[in-house]
């Protein structure tokens, strides 16, 4: 039986299985932020890119989002909050 912890989820966690806290996969978060803004096909707020990708990857720390759009491998600042993808945004070493 799997119950979200809501604590945990706001640590980077994905769920509680038997007590053990489960963090998500490497990236994860990373990617479908570099899918969601490749299918938008422009720029993003970063309050757009949470709602874009909550329902693949749930409740993330807005820290976890800040620290992956620091990849310039992938994304590109257009303004203050606002990011785009980098050229094509598929780093083959991502």
């Amino acid at each position: 039986m799997c119950k979200v912890d809501a604590i945990a989820s706001t640590m980077g966690y994905e769920a509680v299985m038997d007590g053990i806290q489960r963090r998500r996969p490497h990236n994860e978060l990373k990617n479908e932020m570099r899918d969601f803004l490749a299918e938008r096909g422009g720029p993003a707020s970063i309050s757009e890119i949470k709602e874009g990708v909550r329902d693949k990857v749930g409740d993330a720390p807005a820290s976890s989002y800040r620290s992956a759009l620091q990849d310039e491998r992938l994304f590109e600042r257009v303004s203050r909050g606002v990011f785009k993808l980098r050229n094509d945004g598929r780093a083959s070493d991502v």
